[in-house]
């Protein structure tokens, strides 16, 4: 499961560590886990009331080509 809480427009999760930026409907997050020593960036696009999105993710620098999405 994941979570997001919101400050303002940053965001912090429990699913991976990182912290993101919320920019209208669009989050973008640097993410980190120590338990497999792994890191990378994700991009989640809400609908208008913030309770569906679609994203993608991906490890270190590579481009997001892993798909996630969620409500």
């Amino acid at each position: 499961m994941l979570l997001l809480k919101q400050n303002g427009n940053t965001i912090t999760g429990t699913y991976e560590s990182g912290q993101g930026t919320l920019s209208g409907n669009v989050l973008q997050v640097k993410w980190s886990n120590s338990a497999s020593d792994k890191q990378g960036t994700l991009r989640f696009v809400f609908d208008g009331d913030f309770s569906n999105f679609n994203g993608t993710w991906g490890y270190n620098n590579e481009p997001k080509t892993r798909n996630w999405s969620g409500h």
